[in-house]
């Protein structure tokens, strides 16, 4: 992925796009049957797709349902069509978004399809919205085409750490202690197939732990490098606690969730998620009590 392709995806866009052509009209209280046409909308009414922040752990998207027309419109079900997925059953809604107003509706998502159809002719292809709605007493649905900036992030993302999960397993340890409130370890990668160079670009922790390499590097300067041919390699790291607010330990969702990046030969870093288990994992829930008790202590 290039650094312009990557500078494009990181930013989540809302760009309206209107339907077009005929769509099929079902009476009220009947299922739309058949193949999906184009969703005939009213004039003034657009849709786009997001991936908001606080729907990133639930893995679903959100569709922003924008009408600036002057008809009342009930999104009676709605999914996602698009090569990058594979597809799911509709997400019931019945909303409805009446003029002048903007409803955003949540989504799920299939599967990352990796590689995405069509990536050979270097396009993803059409992405749409299938949905049915209820229009003046009339039922239609039919597909609205989306632009795919949002979603394309999420595949692009999902494969990328498909990859490196094949490449090589990645774990922290299996050896640590704890000196002076902090968990010292390392990060191991093993190789699982491939010779190509595996480099450990980057970790972090979560909102309430913090991941930092022991030593100095230089700007730029990786984690960890595996050479081509070798099978492992390892980067020396400490874990502490950044966090242990009541409110902030209560509300952290996932405070395990801590991140790595990782290139295969000369590729761009993919981000990946990797959870500290076993008595690493221990020994950090028990700093974060410790962390927790002493705040409470001094208040």
């Amino acid at each position: 992925m290039t650094t312009q392709t990557a500078a494009r995806w990181a930013a989540s866009v809302l760009l309206p796009i209107a339907a077009a052509g005929a769509s099929p009209v079902f009476p009220i209280g009947q299922p739309a049957v058949g193949a999906a046409a184009g969703l005939e909308l009213p004039d003034g009414m657009s849709i786009a797709v997001e991936f908001p922040r606080y729907l990133q752990l639930a893995r679903r998207i959100e569709a922003i349902i924008d009408n600036q027309s002057d008809v009342a419109v009930t999104v009676v079900d709605l999914a996602l069509r698009s090569p990058l997925f594979e597809p799911i059953e509709a997400d019931d809604a019945y909303y409805t978004v009446r003029p002048g107003l903007r409803q955003d509706l949540d989504l799920g998502l299939g599967e990352s399809i990796c590689p995405p159809a069509d990536v050979a002719n270097g396009s993803a292809g059409v992405s749409t919205l299938e949905m049915t709605v209820e229009i003046d007493g009339e039922r239609r649905h039919g597909v609205v085409e989306i632009d795919p900036t949002p979603i394309e992030r999420i595949n692009t993302s999902e494969c990328g750490q498909r990859l490196v999960l094949e490449a090589t397993e990645l774990s922290y340890g299996p050896e640590f202690d704890v000196v002076d409130g902090a968990v010292r370890t390392t990060i191991t990668l093993n190789r699982r197939s491939g010779d190509e160079p595996i480099t450990l670009t980057d970790a972090r922790g979560s909102v309430l732990f913090v991941v930092q390499p022991i030593g100095a590097l230089e700007p730029g300067e990786p984690l960890a490098v595996m050479a081509s041919g070798e099978p492992f390699t390892a980067a020396a790291i400490t874990i502490n606690v950044g966090r242990c607010e009541p409110h902030a330990v209560a509300d952290a969702k996932k405070p395990f969730a801590f991140a790595v990046w990782v290139s295969l030969g000369a590729g761009d870093p993919y981000f990946v998620t990797l959870a500290p288990e076993g008595e690493i994992r221990a020994a950090l829930e028990g700093l974060l009590q410790e962390c927790v008790a002493a705040g409470s202590a001094v208040s």
